[in-house]
């Protein structure tokens, strides 16, 4: 019998075969591991992340370093890969370019077993904490290996420590500003720890938590998410359920056999795993659910401020859709449920024009196998077709991303005498020369003018030393947004979410630079990026900057990151009229050929 007190059974399968319970039952250990892998699959992200970590550990052991690069390769290889890897035999696996009978095997044994026998042997020889200095951005295996030897720090508290005692600057190619973005990094780190990108969860919910939940309490339960996942924030630290038709002792006892801590507390059910993120299940009556999705979804400003304006008892309300018509509000979609009115001042209004994912008619910022995509042209263009666009804008990186194959010049005009081959093969659809054009140190583009003006439009990004304070960053995008060529600014701060700050600016000054210079900016659509930044979308739409949502897409798949841009786009309030992607490939590119003209190319 459960009673409100706290559960907790956890079921390791991660180590050693006595892990498993009843471990002299050969066959039931047997049973429960397939039970395990089946409800836990490994997507291609874990098996890369496998591989990485396997590179950095045998870097920091100093092992050879051509068998660390083959798994570094393998690393990046795989996590491109858009087909799920844990489905292809040895054979299919053997025509992956880039991985060979070793790699393959070992991606088997990884989706096999979840473990990988030579990654243990690395791990079990290394700190916990060792492993985890990894993480730190801009630091290398080779440098955490100095730290770990010369100075005896097995932690992160233990690192953030001696940087604030200034003993990093007594090592050998460590000095002051080492240190300090090495204190900053973890800080960063520190502060973002049990976070997860909503793309990540939203992929487990969808793939592996839901159809497991749904399994294991019956189908006459219904599971409704809510809190940050419904309300689609940028990251998450746990995804809350709404259950109903069960109570708090039969979800604690039907879900006893999940690889999960299982714990009770404030009528909830809390399921901690080491895959998943944190879950709250709450059980209530069905006549409480539009109630509890009002009070759990949002921000509590906004919560506030609606619940300030009822006329009637939240309670005696049926639908989310009453809670707001009695607030004399129309109905606020659960992205867009945050401060008031900052960003919605005219809900009514700017909810007829919100952009929607079927607003967007081109497919901005691709990459191709001429750079580091996994794609062709035609592959990329045909995809997007019957996908319903009605363009595609190739953008390769340039000469100077030597690390992700950059076109030289022999090379754009080979690529766009291709593209020229493909579109002859294509109906109604267009395809337009574009590059994404380093912005180097100095704050020029990658290419000379003749170069240049051979493309459809030019996306400047910077990719290489980040490493910038505000006065240097501004000065080499400013540089690049003045630039007559630049038409698209891409991915404005450089960040990785969760893992790497973006380098400081003065966004109001880089969107007042490209108002002035008639350049469109970017929100990067990939999951880890959504740069720029939503919260500043209101003053480019205040500015008559162009926004233009972009997937950034290395493959296939990737194009559908288009769809965390839009929310991204939502939540800041973007209209339709305001991204540029919205428009029909000749408005498009005519648009685009007048802000050229308006920018003086000669």
């Amino acid at each position: 019998m459960v009673t409100n007190v706290t559960i907790e059974r956890k079921v390791r399968h991660d180590k050693h075969p006595n892990s498993y319970p009843n471990n002299k039952n050969p066959q039931l250990v047997t049973e429960f591991k397939e039970i395990l892998l089946t409800l836990n699959p490994m997507d291609n992200t874990e098996i890369a992340t496998h591989f990485k970590l396997l590179a950095d550990l045998m870097e920091l052991h100093g092992e050879n370093p051509f068998k660390i690069k083959s798994y570094s390769n393998a690393a990046r290889v795989l996590k491109k890969i858009d087909f799920p890897l844990e489905k292809q035999t040895a054979a299919a696996l053997l025509e992956i370019p880039g991985i060979g009978k070793a790699i393959s095997e070992k991606i088997i044994e990884l989706t096999e077993s979840h473990q990988l026998s030579l990654l243990n042997q690395y791990t079990e020889k290394t700190p916990p904490g060792v492993i985890e200095m990894l993480q730190i951005p801009g630091i290398g295996p080779s440098k955490i290996a100095q730290l770990w030897k010369e100075l005896n720090v097995e932690t992160l508290g233990e690192l953030y420590y001696a940087c604030l005692e200034n003993r990093l600057t007594l090592l050998k190619g460590f000095g002051e500003k080492t240190q300090e973005k090495i204190k900053e990094n973890i800080e960063f780190l520190l502060q973002n720890s049990n976070q997860y990108l909503y793309a990540r969860v939203d992929r487990q919910w969808k793939e592996q938590i839901y159809p497991q939940l749904q399994n294991l309490l019956g189908n006459d339960v219904q599971i409704i998410p809510t809190g940050d996942y419904r309300s689609q924030e940028i990251s998450l630290t746990q995804l809350h359920l709404l259950v109903t038709n069960t109570s708090l002792s039969q979800i604690a006892n039907k879900l006893q056999d999940i690889n999960c801590q299982i714990f009770i507390q404030n009528e909830q059910v809390l399921l901690k795993s080491e895959r998943w993120i944190d879950i709250i299940i709450e059980p209530i009556h069905h006549q409480e659910i539009a109630c509890r999705l009002f009070e759990t979804t949002g921000s509590q400003e906004h919560i506030q401020m609606v619940s300030h304006q009822l006329k009637t008892p939240i309670a005696n309300l049926s639908s989310e859709n009453e809670i707001y018509q009695n607030a004399g509000l129309p109905y606020f979609p659960p992205e867009c449920r945050h401060s008031f009115p900052q960003y919605f001042p005219h809900p009514e209004e700017q909810f007829k024009d919100l952009i929607t994912a079927k607003d967007i008619l081109g497919v901005v910022h691709n990459h191709t196998i001429y750079s580091d995509g996994r794609n062709t042209i035609e592959e990329l263009a045909k995809y997007c077709q019957q996908s319903g666009y009605q363009y595609l804008v190739v953008s390769d990186h340039s000469q100077s991303a030597f690390y992700a194959n950059g076109l030289s010049v022999p090379r754009i005009i080979l690529q766009h005498q291709e593209i020229d081959e493909v579109q002859k093969k294509l109906k109604d659809f267009k395809i337009f020369k574009s590059i994404e054009c380093d912005i180097l140190y100095d704050g020029q583009l990658d290419y000379d003018e003749d170069i240049l003006k051979t493309f459809d439009l030019v996306i400047a990004s910077v990719h290489s030393q980040l490493n910038m304070n505000e006065e240097k960053a501004m000065q080499r995008l400013i540089r690049a947004i003045e630039n007559p060529y630049t038409h698209i600014l891409g991915h404005l701060t450089g960040r990785l979410l969760l893992s790497r700050k973006g380098y400081p600016i003065d966004h109001k000054k880089i969107i007042d630079a490209c108002h002035a210079n008639h350049v469109i900016i970017e929100i990067n659509a990939n999951p880890h990026r959504l740069d720029i930044d939503w919260h500043w979308i209101p003053y480019c739409m205040e500015k008559g900057v162009w926004i233009s949502i972009n997937p950034d897409a290395h493959h296939l798949n990737g194009i559908h990151d288009i769809q965390y841009g839009i929310i991204a786009a939502r939540k800041g309030g973007l209209q339709k009229y305001n991204c540029i992607n919205t428009l029909d490939a000749h408005s498009f590119i005519s648009t685009i050929q007048k802000m050229k003209n308006m920018s003086s190319v000669p």
